[in-house]
Parts: structure tokens; sequence; C-alpha cells
């Protein structure tokens, strides 16, 4: 299969992510973007001249049942998704999404389900996965670099998606809680679910707090935290709508009995305390597997399941451990899981 050419269709274009990951594909030399299914014709137009795209649908089932293409590549809102990738799976066909996995823990489960009955490969796309420092401090973190882990740190966010620029087609279902799962904690919380349920797994509970701090306009949230604890051990999952430039912390962080770890600029720092301070270099990424396109088709050919922050069953767990967390917050208290 290493001479395969693979022809992606691309269900929805209103995603802020999405034209990074189609230029993923345009760059994939084994690719080619064959057809796109998007209700706005200005957004179809403006893609179809930028990818070379032949074929416009309306709707992405006319493109499901007419389309011949190997890999689907969904770039909905977090709701629409759910619909595309359990009819993609069940038609037997590859599936890859931005994250995270669905909109609430009902859809993620239709989608392990769908995704499990059919067989067929399927990626949720974490863009921290191809981030070099967060790559080397997880591999470093999972080596036992710092002992037992204790506790997980992650903050995400910026000022605000219309602020820093977002067209109103990704802003307009971002601040739609019905189709993004909340506001800045669906948005940016996920990150550091996702991380803390690759290092340390499913938590007993959760706790959060969520609301709108700094808009005049109405939304769900514009910050969220989230603390999953476990037995021995907790994550702190911040995700805001309202910051203003850096704090200057190497996020994430990880705490452990033998020492810290963080980023610092282009390494990660080791602080094993009393002096011992150790600056470590990035790891490359792999040849041949530096972006979404490549890996996806990697595990495709392999026959391999997605590992580390991009596996199923950790997306599962961080869209428990989000909804948790937003439970929590209108409840005011912890929320064990089952």
């Amino acid at each position: 299969m290493a001479d395969k050419t693979y022809k992606i269709a691309v269900a929805g274009l209103v995603h802020g992510h999405i034209g990074g990951l189609l230029n993923n594909w345009k760059k994939f030399e084994r690719a080619e973007i064959v057809a796109v299914a998007e209700p706005d014709e200005a957004l179809a137009r403006s893609a179809q001249e930028r990818y070379g795209i032949a074929t416009h649908y309306a709707d992405w089932q006319e493109m499901l049942t007419n389309e011949e293409f190997d890999i689907l590549q969904i770039g909905a809102d977090n709701r629409a998704k759910t619909d595309m990738i359990v009819a993609a799976a069940q038609a037997g066909k590859a599936v890859t999404v931005e994250k995270p996995l669905a909109v609430n823990l009902a859809a993620a489960a239709r989608v392990r389900d769908a995704v499990r009955a059919a067989g067929t490969p399927f990626l949720t796309n974490w863009p921290t996965a191809w981030q070099r420092g967060r790559r080397t401090l997880m591999r470093l973190a999972k080596d036992g670099a710092v002992g037992d882990i204790w506790q997980v740190k992650e903050r995400q966010g910026h000022g605000g998606p219309r602020e820093i620029g977002c067209g109103p087609e990704f802003w307009g279902w971002l601040y739609d809680a019905d189709k993004n799962g909340g506001g800045a904690g669906a948005d940016f919380c996920g990150y550091g679910a996702v991380l803390s349920a690759h290092l340390l797994g499913r938590p007993e509970s959760v706790w959060g707090t969520a609301g709108n701090l700094t808009k005049d306009y109405e939304i769900s949230d514009d910050n969220a935290v989230f603390v999953a604890r476990y037995p021995k051990a907790m994550a702190i999952l911040e995700g805001t709508w309202s910051q203003q430039g850096g704090d200057g912390v190497g996020y994430p962080l990880v705490y452990g009995t033998t020492g810290t770890l963080s980023q610092a600029g282009q390494q990660v720092r080791l602080d094993r305390g009393k002096g011992s301070v150790e600056m470590i270099d990035l790891d490359p990424l792999p040849e041949g597997l530096t972006n979404h396109a490549e890996y996806f088709v990697h595990c495709i050919e392999t026959g391999t399941e997605p590992e580390g922050i991009l596996n199923l069953e950790t997306c599962y767990i961080a869209q428990e451990i989000v909804e948790a967390g937003y439970n929590a917050a209108r409840s005011g208290e912890a929320v064990r899981l089952s």
C-alpha cells in the first residue's frame, strides 16, 4: 500500500483549524483532496480554489453516497460531526476529526461504539500532538523522569475567538454551547484533560468552576477550571478566552516525586531540586510522521490504533473529564466518575 494515493473528502469548513489540516493533506504527496461538502458556497468556493478541489456538494450525506474516497476529513462544528463520523464509519470509510472527540459524552459514546463496531480507522487530532516541546515533555514524564506523577497542570487560551480574529463561521458556533459543548472550557480544558488522561488515566472524580468573567456579550463561559482527582494525583486544567499576553510559565507542568518538568523555549526543563536543573533538547518529529495526515495514513497502512493523546480511549476519557467538570460547575459539587 506504500504507493497508494488516498482520496480525501472534506465534510464542513467551519472549524478554524480546517485550513491547517487541509494544508497537511495538500502537502502529502500520496493524498488528493477530491471533494468538499459545505452549504456555505463562499467557504466552499474559497477552499476549492485554494486546495484544488474539483467537486462541491452542499450536503455531506450526498457526498458520502455519491463520491468515491478513502478518508473523510471533518471540519464541522462539534455537534454536527457526530452523525458524520457514525455514517462514514458504517460506510467503511476512515475518518479524522479535529479535537475534541465530540460535543458531549453521549455523542462521544456514539462515536466510540460506531468506530469499534465498524473497525474502521479513526483519528481525533489534537494540535499539541505535533508540538515537539509537549511531545518531549510527555515522553519524559511517561519514562519516569520525575518519578511518580502527583500533579499535572495545563493552561490553554487566548483573548477570545472573536477578539483574536477568528472568522464568524468559527466563533459563531464556538459561542453556541449546544454546538461547541460549552465555552472556553470545552475549547481549551480538553487539552489538559487529554494530557492527564494520557499520563494518569481515568480520574476518580472531577471538580469544576466556569463562567463569563470578562465578555460583554452572552456566552456560557469565557473561563473554566476543572480539577481531576486521582487516587494519588490531581490534574488542574485551565481554559480561558480572556488572557492578554503571556504569563511566562512553560505549560504544561508535571510534578513528580523526584522532580518537575516544564517547557522552556526550545528545551524542556527538568528540575530535580537542590540545584539540579537539566535542560533537555527537544525530540525531533519522527521522519514521515510529522503531522496528522502522515500519521493517519501510517495507522491505516500498519493496522495500528493511534497512540498517546490521539488514542480513542484516551480522547473518550478526556470527554468524560470535561463533561464532569461542567456538571460540577453547575452543581457546586465534585462529580464522581462511575
